[in-house]
């Protein structure tokens, strides 16, 4: 049986259309950072934004290891195309971040889009995976189409952290020292 002629022009048709709109979307890489942290230490890690093309808002959720990682703040980036931003912990191991879009102002190249704080829980040798789920970006435009996002993920490093007996006997062995060189001193003084 023949296609009818209307069927066949609209199904090419919405073939052209959507061959046009996926041609038009931007594009963006979400890159989690590469870090090595102290047991015990706060750590700072930034999610960047790269080869962005006209972008707006965004979210999505970092997913790290709460085995390793605890989280404790987050704040947007210090690009002037961020709007505003907002968080939620969604569960440990988990955590939504959202900005808007600047709209006199769409994200063009590289920018740091937020800054989350975790306190290093983990052992040394101990490793959290970062990485972005759920990732979805939109065009700083009137219509405001959806990006096409790539997630490049992190990892955190866990070294061993300086103990507390470790710098305890360093300051037991400064103060040796300091009497030492004193009493050293009073002997070379008296000679």
């Amino acid at each position: 049986m023949k296609p009818a002629p209307l069927k066949s022009g609209v199904i090419a048709l919405a073939l052209l259309l959507a061959t046009a709109m996926a041609g038009r979307a931007g594009s963006v890489t979400v890159v989690l950072p590469q870090a090595q942290a102290a047991a015990g230490a706060d750590l700072e890690v930034t999610v960047q934004a790269r080869e962005a093309q006209g972008m707006g808002p965004m979210q999505l959720d970092l997913r790290y290891d709460p085995a390793v990682l605890e989280f404790a703040n987050a704040t947007a980036g210090d690009s002037p195309s961020i709007g505003l931003f907002d968080f939620n912990l969604l569960e440990p191991g988990n955590l939504r971040l959202a900005m808007t879009g600047n709209p006199g102002q769409p994200l063009e190249g590289e920018a740091d889009l937020f800054r989350v704080t975790f306190q290093v829980i983990g052992g040394s040798g101990q490793q959290s995976p970062l990485n972005a789920d759920n990732v979805r970006a939109w065009e700083q435009t009137e219509d405001s189409f959806d990006m096409i996002v790539e997630v490049e993920p992190g990892l955190v490093l866990v070294r061993g952290g300086v103990s507390v007996v470790l710098l305890a006997g360093a300051a037991l062995a400064t103060i040796i020292l300091v009497v030492a060189a004193l009493y050293i001193m009073r002997k070379l003084r008296r000679a």
